[in-house]
């Protein structure tokens, strides 16, 4: 009534405005479409044309009329950005378009409401950032572009829109949507090959990496193993910690990128360790190794740094590369020492260097035994609880010992005597060995001592190892006795020399300890005491290459101490002696004879000169000398 009546009204457009959703309202599009049709004529620049314009758009769309839905959408977006509805009618265009089969009319309308959407001051948007309206829309777009380029030729159609648009800060997006419509429709492969051709196309994109991952997904729901394996080797190789992609942004690394690659580079080792232990193939085992070293150059923080550097490591050591093996050994021993398998990572550097050796030119073999001997020391000192701490610590101190570094294999052989009964009875031994060789080597004959006796102590006594120590004993006792002879004490020297009796009476070294201990006493003038020594040094060595030595010294020692009968006695023995020198036995028995004469024993002075003149007519002299005697006996 009112626009019938007042057909001049000022608010005319307003008016069909209200009359237009009143219609719509009641049921009646044809008065809705008329409403707005004379609204969108007589008013074009009227405050509702915008509104009227995509209503308009809105029924012809529903009726199926597409072009006339597209010209009215377009009359919206001719008024510009300022309108409300501009975002809307770029989007209902755009499928107006797509419904003409228009598709490069439609994909344009679609990136530039993406463009409005998802690009600010010419940077991508974050999805944070969009509210819930817009984030709907930009999905609902996305999807629409996805079917559009799924119905036509797929990333092509794709790659084509964006080459006539320009670049496109959201490309990965698309890309995205595109394969995420062939996934959900479980055109799996199709799907993968979208996200991997975008990871070709930007293969620095933020997000490339990310879409390979998906890529990765699908070909593992389509159960493409083979595909899987490349997806995910494709993804280390762009973006794994030898990358350019990843010396670029170093620290500042996508966390999702990290994570991807990380679990990447895991399952393609992992596949082929298990591939090589089955088969045994180099080919698998060189391809896990190389990837576990990978995931360690960029991971090597990360909790499972540890098991994994030991897994390279007994790959390492299943392959025959035993230094190589020892290296990553001893790093997962000593750079994660907190980590459960640290301990057994640490012995098992040495078990590798040791089967090492064999394998290296006999040039090589002294520096691997050298940084065998420091692995080892590491482990102990690391390790000092671990059962086979005392096993290397002992092997360790023959081997510096049979090296020469005497000092350290001291200290090492000291450390295995330090874990008391957690060294066994045949490493104590070994210790002890060690020490008494170098205490007697370094002329500590006192520590020497010691340390034989526990060697004689701890072996049984037919062995082999018993008679020596105890031979090496009696060796310590009687250098002992030199040195404190040296040093002017000669009682200490004495008492010393006589103590290897004690220590090893069967020793041959005795007889010249207890000779030298007489004569000593001899050069003391002690002597009964020297006298006692000589004694039994011939009861005990009767036959001794020393014994006509110990006649004339007991004969000096019993003529001094006023024994003139049993110095005669001795000098008798020197004179029988035939490997004596002539004269020497000449006199050794005319002093035997004068020494009867002092003594009062007549009937041998009288034996002893008859004897000398028999033997010795001459010299003339002497010979006279003694018939005068013996005729006045």
């Amino acid at each position: 009534e009112l626009l019938r009546d007042y057909p001049d009204y000022a608010a005319r457009d307003a008016a069909l405005y209200q009359l237009a959703r009143a219609s719509e309202v009641a049921g009646d599009p044809a008065a809705a479409m008329a409403a707005l049709d004379e609204l969108v004529t007589h008013h074009p620049q009227g405050a509702h044309a915008d509104e009227a314009q995509f209503r308009r758009g809105e029924v012809y769309f529903s009726a199926q009329r597409y072009a006339d839905a597209g010209q009215a959408y377009g009359a919206v977006l001719a008024i510009g950005p300022a309108s409300s509805f501009h975002e809307q009618a770029l989007y209902k265009r755009g499928w107006a378009q797509f419904k003409l089969g228009d598709n490069a009319a439609s994909s344009r309308d679609f990136l530039a409401l993406l463009d409005t959407l998802l690009v600010q001051g010419g940077q991508l948007r974050d999805v944070a950032q969009l509210t819930r309206p817009e984030l709907e829309l930009s999905d609902d777009t996305l999807r629409a572009l996805s079917l559009m380029f799924a119905a036509d030729e797929g990333a092509a159609s794709l790659q084509a829109a964006l080459s006539q648009r320009g670049p496109a800060p959201y490309e990965s997006r698309l890309y995205s949507a595109l394969g995420d419509l062939y996934v959900e429709k479980e055109r799996f492969q199709d799907g993968a090959e979208v996200y991997r051709s975008f990871a070709r196309r930007q293969p620095l994109d933020p997000e490339a990496p990310l879409l390979l991952g998906k890529a990765t997904e699908a070909y593992g729901k389509a159960g493409f193993t083979a595909l899987v394996l490349e997806s995910k080797q494709e993804l280390v190789e762009l973006y794994g910690p030898r990358s350019t992609y990843w010396a670029q942004r170093g620290v500042n690394i996508d966390p999702r990128v990290s994570a991807a690659v990380q679990a990447n580079l895991l399952d393609l080792a992992r596949h082929h360790h298990a591939l090589a232990q089955k088969q045994g193939g180099d080919a698998d085992r060189d391809a896990a190794v190389r990837w576990y070293r990978e995931y360690l150059d960029g991971f090597d923080a990360t909790a499972e740094a540890p098991a994994t550097r030991l897994l390279l490591a007994d790959l390492l050591l299943e392959g025959s590369r035993y230094a190589d093996a020892a290296d990553e050994y001893e790093k997962a021993a000593y750079n994660y020492q907190d980590a459960p398998q640290a301990g057994r990572a640490g012995y098992a550097a040495l078990v590798a260097l040791d089967k090492a050796e064999p394998t290296l030119p006999e040039a090589e073999r002294p520096a691997l035994r050298q940084r065998a001997i420091e692995s080892s020391l590491r482990f102990a000192s690391t390790f000092p609880e671990h059962v086979e701490t005392p096993g290397v610590l002992t092997r360790t101190t023959k081997q510096l010992f049979d090296l020469g570094d005497r000092d350290r294999a001291e200290a090492v052989a000291q450390s295995v005597l330090a874990l008391g009964p957690r060294a066994d009875a045949g490493q104590q031994l070994v210790a002890w060995t060690v020490l008494a060789h170098t205490y007697f080597d370094s002329s500590r004959f006192v520590e020497a001592e010691r340390a034989y006796g526990e060697i004689v102590a701890r072996t049984p006594a037919g062995d082999a190892q018993h008679a020596e120590a105890i031979e090496r004993q009696a060796a310590a006792v009687y250098r002992q006795a030199e040195t404190r002879q040296a040093a002017g004490d000669h009682a200490g020297a004495v008492q010393d020399f006589l103590r290897v009796a004690a220590v090893a009476p069967a020793s041959p070294i005795r007889a010249k300890a207890e000779f030298d201990a007489a004569t000593l006493l001899l050069q003391d003038k002690q002597w009964l005491a020297a006298a006692t020594v000589l004694e039994g040094f011939r009861n005990t060595y009767p036959q001794h290459e020393l014994a006509a030595d110990v006649d004339r010294k007991l004969a000096v020692a019993y003529v001094e101490s006023g024994q003139q009968g049993k110095a005669a006695a001795e000098l008798e023995r020197v004179a029988a002696r035939t490997t004596e020198d002539p004269e020497v036995r000449r006199s050794a028995l005319w002093q035997a004879a004068e020494l009867h004469v002092a003594a009062g024993d007549r009937a041998s002075a009288s034996r002893t000169y008859a004897e000398y003149v028999k033997r010795h007519p001459v010299p003339a002299g002497p010979a006279l000398d003694a018939r005068q005697t013996l005729a006045d006996l």
